[in-house]
């Protein structure tokens, strides 16, 4: 038995990969909004 590993779509860096994804439009633009977020990381506190 072998495996497939042939790529056959690339997506180009700063696309909505939700788009080639299939997803509706609407909601790929949301989350590939959603995902362009940087959430600053909260420095824990040792009590």
């Amino acid at each position: 038995m072998t495996i497939d590993t042939e790529i056959r779509h690339i997506t180009k860096p700063g696309a909505n990969l939700f788009l080639a994804l299939s997803f509706d439009a609407t909601d790929a633009a949301h989350l590939h909004a959603e995902s362009q977020v940087i959430t600053p990381l909260t420095p824990l506190r040792v009590i």
